[in-house]
């Protein structure tokens, strides 16, 4: 049995596991943000085709599935992330929002060429700020569960 001091300094240099100023990687970024806005479309276009219009509490059960699904992306990229998470989030959410917007522009601009009236207004500020407590929802719960060690 050998009696160590388990507060002395290690004997051999500790590596650092990243590189401290390692460069975001854009493509990663631009992969998650349009798996966020591919979710998002996907089931609000299921649920269009389903003429699905439950509300819970005054709230579309499509919306809460949206909101769910982008939580746990947007989670799971934080998981993944290793280096300075809010700012990637805030790309990723970022990337996504620019897809919807380009996808709303695109259906306003078809819809316009086929019958003349566009479908409505192209970004909804409830819509986005909602998206955005989301967003940062995940951020928090990865914060309070990020600094607990696993067992």
């Amino acid at each position: 049995m050998t009696h160590q001091d388990p507060y002395a300094p290690p004997g051999a240099a500790v590596a650092e596991l990243v590189n401290p100023e390692a460069p975001i990687r854009w493509g990663r970024i631009l992969t998650w943000g349009a798996l966020v806005f591919a979710v998002t479309a996907a089931v609000y276009i299921v649920s269009g085709f389903l003429n699905s219009s439950h509300k819970i509490y005054g709230i579309g059960v499509d919306d809460m599935i949206v909101s769910a699904a982008s939580f746990i992306l947007y989670f799971s990229f934080l998981r993944t992330t290793l280096k300075r998470q809010f700012l990637q989030l805030a790309a990723v959410f970022l990337t996504s929002f620019l897809f919807g917007l380009a996808f709303s522009v695109a259906v306003n601009l078809l819809l316009m060429a086929m019958v003349d009236q566009p479908f409505g207004g192209l970004v909804s500020f409830a819509n986005l700020t909602w998206s955005v407590a989301v967003c940062l929802l995940a951020y928090a719960a990865w914060y309070a569960l990020a600094r607990k060690p696993v067992a």
